[in-house]
C-alpha cells in the first residue's frame, strides 16, 4: 500500500471516521467534527486506492452468515463463561462495567435522549437476556425493544451545591448494583443535569453483552444519532449486516475448521506442565473465595524513561508493550523470585471486518508466559517476550474460555484461572480513565478510591504520547494502598532503570529508591562500633565468655 494512502486511513481512523463501501460507492461517516477541505481532497485524490483496499479486505474474510430467525439462540464462548461466574453474587458484580463521559456546553437532550433509544434499537445485543431453555441449555433471547424495560433515569443536580459528592455516592451505589441476566435489561443510563450547559452522560452494562471496545462504538453511535436528529437530518449511519447472535454462531462452526485445531494445539503445548502461581507479599491471607473488592491508585512515569524506553522498542523492531511487559516481569521476579511467569493481557478479537462497528463480549485474553534467568540482561528477555507476545497474536482465535475447559484445572474458587495478573496498554484513542486535566507528569501517587475488581493485580498503562501513566487495579482483600503504592514506586524506579541500562543483567538492574539504597549501602551495612584500643578481639572475647559463661557464643 502507499505510504500516503496508509498514512490517510491512520489519520480518518483518529477522527473516527467509518469508511464503507456501498455498491462502488465510496462512503465516509464522520462521527466527530466536519472534515477539513485539506482531508477532503485527500480522499478524493485517492479514492480509488481506498476502495481497492476495502475491496481487498473484504475479500480476506469469509463473511459472517445470518442466522434463520429463531425464539433463542446459541452463546458464545466468552458469553458461556461469564454466564456461569455471574451465577455467584459477587461474580456478577465483579462483570459491571461502568462509564461515562461529559456532554459540554448546550445539547438539546431531547435529541440526545433520542439518540440513547435509536442505539438500542440498532444493536440487538443491547436488548439481550438469557434464560434457560426446555432443555435446561442456557441461550439468549432478543426482547423487542417495547418489551426491553429499558428507561434513561434523569437527574437534575443543577441546584445541589454539592455535586460531585451526589454522582460519586450515585455510580458507587450503581456500580455495585447485580444485573439480572434473566430479566433485562442489561444496560443502565442516566443522564445527569449539572446546569444549562453541562450534563454528565452515565452508563453501566453488563460485561456478557459488552466489551471495552464496545464503549467507543457506543458513544459513537450516539453521538453520530444526535448530530442527525439535533440538525433534523436522518441518521447516516450504514445498517449492520450482522448482529451478535450471528457471530455467536459463526464462532461456533470455527471450533470444527483446521486453522482453529492449530491454534488450539499451540496453546496446549505452551501451557503444558504444571502452571506457575504467582504469590506477591500481601497484607493478609487469602479470602477463601475470591472478592471483588477493589482499590485504585495512579503513577506517572518519567517523561525522560518514557522516551528512552520508546526509542529503545523502536531499535529492537518492537513495541512499547512488548517492553512493558518483559519490564513487569521483572518486578514480579524480583518480588516473589518465581523464574516461570505468567500474566493475562487481552486483545479485542475482531480481526474479522464484520466485527468492527460491533457492540458484544468479542474480547479474547491471552496468557503470556516466560520464563526468567537472572543472569540475562533485559533485552534479551525482551526479545523472548516479543517472540511469545507475536506467536500469541498469531493464535489469538483459540478462545481463552476454550483454553481453560481443555486444560482442566483443579478449580480453586479463591484464584482466577491460570493467571491472576492482568496488563493492558490504551493509547489517547481508546476508552480510558483520565480527564484532560490528569494528564500532566506528576512524581505524586494519586489514589483513586474503590472499584470492583476481578484480578488480584490489573496494571493499566495509558500513553498519551507525551507521558506514560499506570493505573493499578488491586484487590483490598488482599493488598493495602500502602503496599501497592511502594510497587508501582518500585516499578517507576525499575523502568528508569532499564531506560538507562537495557544491557544489564537482570539481577543488577535496581527497582529502589535512592533514600531506599542509602538505608541499604549507609544504615544497614553501617556496623562499626567503638572498642577499647588497648585489648584485642580474643581478649574481648574471653572478657565475654567471664561475664557470660551460660550464654550462647
Amino acid at each position: 500500500m502507499d505510504k500516503k494512502v496508509y498514512s490517510l486511513l491512520k489519520t480518518l481512523k483518529k477522527l473516527g471516521c467509518n469508511l464503507y463501501l456501498e455498491g462502488e460507492n465510496l462512503n465516509v461517516e464522520v462521527f466527530k467534527d466536519d472534515l477539513s477541505l485539506e482531508l477532503k481532497n485527500e480522499i478524493a485524490k485517492y479514492r480509488n486506492d481506498l476502495i481497492d483496499f476495502l475491496n481487498r479486505d473484504n475479500k480476506n474474510h469469509t463473511t459472517i452468515p445470518n442466522v434463520p430467525e429463531l425464539y433463542n439462540y446459541e452463546l458464545s464462548s466468552s458469553q458461556k463463561r461469564l454466564w456461569t461466574l455471574s451465577q455467584f453474587d459477587q461474580g456478577n458484580i465483579s462483570y459491571n462495567m461502568p462509564s461515562q463521559f461529559y456532554l459540554k456546553g448546550y445539547y438539546d437532550i431531547n435529541s440526545f435522549r433520542k439518540a440513547i433509544t435509536s442505539v438500542i434499537y440498532r444493536h440487538e445485543i443491547l436488548r439481550t437476556i438469557f434464560e434457560d431453555d426446555d432443555d435446561g441449555n442456557v441461550r439468549q433471547r432478543i426482547l423487542p425493544y417495547e418489551k426491553s424495560n429499558f428507561f434513561i433515569d434523569s437527574i437534575d443536580l443543577s441546584r445541589e451545591k454539592n455535586k460531585n459528592e451526589l454522582i460519586d455516592n450515585y455510580i458507587r451505589n450503581d456500580s455495585y448494583k447485580a444485573f439480572e441476566l434473566d430479566k433485562g435489561p442489561l444496560i443502565r443510563c442516566s443522564l445527569f443535569k449539572l446546569s444549562n450547559d453541562n450534563h454528565l452522560f452515565y452508563y453501566n452494562l453488563h460485561h456478557i453483552i459488552a466489551d471495552g471496545w464496545s464503549f467507543e462504538i457506543l458513544s459513537r453511535d450516539i453521538l453520530s444519532y444526535y448530530e442527525a436528529y439535533k440538525n433534523k437530518n436522518e441518521p447516516r449511519l450504514p445498517k449492520l449486516r450482522i448482529q451478535y447472535k450471528d457471530y455467536a454462531q459463526w464462532q461456533l462452526n470455527q471450533l470444527k475448521s483446521d486453522s482453529y485445531q492449530s491454534h488450539r494445539f499451540y496453546w496446549l503445548d505452551k501451557l503444558s506442565g504444571n502452571l506457575p502461581v504467582l504469590e506477591l507479599p500481601k497484607s493478609t491471607l487469602r479470602p477463601k473465595i475470591m472478592s471483588n473488592k477493589g482499590g485504585r491508585l495512579k503513577i506517572c512515569v518519567s517523561r525522560k524513561a518514557k522516551l528512552d524506553l520508546n526509542q529503545f522498542s523502536k531499535n529492537r523492531n518492537g513495541t512499547l508493550f512488548m517492553t512493558i511487559v518483559s519490564s513487569l516481569k521483572i518486578l514480579l521476579y524480583k518480588y516473589t523470585q518465581e523464574k516461570d511467569i505468567i500474566i493475562g493481557t487481552p486483545v479485542a478479537n475482531r480481526n474479522h471486518v464484520d466485527l468492527e462497528n460491533q457492540i458484544g463480549a468479542y474480547l479474547n485474553t491471552l496468557v503470556i508466559r516466560n520464563q526468567i534467568k537472572e543472569s540475562d540482561s533485559f533485552d534479551k528477555l525482551y526479545d523472548d517476550v516479543k517472540t511469545t507476545l507475536l506467536n500469541a497474536y498469531t493464535h489469538q482465535e483459540y478462545q481463552f474460555d476454550d483454553l481453560v475447559n481443555e486444560l482442566k484445572l483443579q478449580r480453586d474458587i479463591s484464584r482466577n484461572p491460570i493467571f491472576d495478573i492482568m496488563v493492558v496498554l490504551q493509547n489517547k484513542n481508546e476508552y480510558n480513565f483520565f480527564d484532560a486535566d490528569d494528564l500532566s507528569e506528576t512524581t505524586d501517587i494519586e489514589y483513586l478510591g474503590k472499584l470492583v475488581t476481578k484480578f488480584d493485580l490489573l496494571f493499566n498503562f495509558y500513553d498519551n504520547e507525551d507521558n506514560l501513566f499506570l493505573i493499578i487495579d488491586y484487590n483490598e482483600d488482599l493488598y493495602d494502598q500502602k503496599a501497592i503504592g511502594h510497587l508501582a514506586i518500585h516499578y517507576r524506579e525499575l523502568l528508569s532503570s532499564i531506560a538507562d541500562n537495557p544491557d544489564m543483567a537482570i539481577e543488577d538492574l535496581s527497582m529502589l529508591t535512592p533514600k531506599e539504597e542509602h538505608q541499604l549501602l549507609k544504615v544497614f551495612n553501617d556496623t562499626q562500633v567503638e572498642y577499647p584500643k588497648d585489648k584485642t578481639v580474643i581478649d574481648l572475647f574471653e572478657e565475654q565468655v567471664k561475664n557470660n559463661p551460660e550464654h550462647i557464643a
